[in-house]
């Protein structure tokens, strides 16, 4: 069991908690962007049961009570967040924690899984996505719902992650008729991966958010598809990457509507 207390990620949506260096494409996915806890200051809480209780499976349970207002944040407010996780391997471990890596660069010889799942309420939250994004002009009650999943076997990988957060009050004004409010919502982002070789890997992403109904006239939905290649040239730590992706608004794909976007990136990642 491990008890901490402090400013970490909390224990959300996978790709979130996953290092920056052990991603597969160049940055994280617009359902992260957008719906994910990020991190906060408290008091957390680890626990993995026993195997001798479960055998070959592992049981985690993560819980977290934070301030809800985010990284270096003063306390606002007496609201607080209350967060926890269950994690489910039912064939065991992954090598080297790959269920927080992305990429099977290990070639598991067996099939691996891990699912989660994640609930956090933050109460008297006062920014538009509970720790992160602008002031909110009236604080507000939201929750988050999270389940993910990694699953990984002789060079392919698959993670999933469905995100939601609800408020029911989401939209805020100051006197002077500004409107401010939560980001609410739910998205789905997948990604599907191969290793083509001994250090070359192959992936894709698609991506979607949905606002939900009440502030849908202030937000659109918004898509994302992804095309990836990384030459690991030593595992994570130092990797050749080169993304090519394509974003459209409220499901309309022509490249010739506003506000459709293409993107390109290509890093070099010398890690630690």
């Amino acid at each position: 069991m491990y008890l901490g207390f402090g400013q970490v990620k909390l224990p959300g949506n996978r790709q979130r908690v996953i290092s920056s260096g052990n991603l597969q494409f160049a940055d994280r996915s617009i359902v992260n962007g957008l719906l994910t806890l990020d991190r906060d200051f408290g008091l957390y809480t680890y626990y993995t049961v026993p195997q001798k209780l479960t055998g070959q499976q592992v049981w985690q349970v993560k819980t977290a009570i934070t301030s809800g207002d985010g990284r270096n944040a003063l306390a606002i407010n007496n609201g607080l967040a209350y967060t926890g996780r269950l994690e489910w391997l039912p064939f065991g471990y992954f090598s080297n924690n790959g269920d927080y890596s992305e990429g099977d660069i290990e070639f598991e010889p067996r099939p691996k899984l891990s699912l989660g799942f994640t609930y956090s309420a933050n109460q008297k939250a006062v920014r538009t996505q509970g720790q992160l994004g602008a002031e909110l002009f009236e604080a507000r009650n939201l929750n988050s719902l999270i389940a993910d999943m990694m699953f990984k076997y002789q060079g392919w990988a698959l993670m999933s992650e469905y995100m939601q957060r609800n408020s029911p009050d989401p939209i805020t004004t100051n006197e002077a008729g500004d409107i401010r409010l939560v980001v609410v919502g739910r998205g789905i982002n997948t990604q599907l991966s191969r290793m083509v070789g001994p250090r070359l890997e192959l992936a894709a992403r698609y991506a979607y958010v949905v606002p939900n109904q009440n502030p849908s006239a202030i937000r659109q939905r918004v898509d994302e598809g992804l095309l990836g290649a990384t030459k690991y040239l030593n595992g994570h730590r130092i990797k050749v990457q080169a993304n090519v992706g394509y974003r459209w608004l409220q499901g309309l794909t022509s490249f010739s509507r506003a506000g459709n976007t293409w993107t390109g990136m290509f890093q070099v990642e010398f890690g630690i």
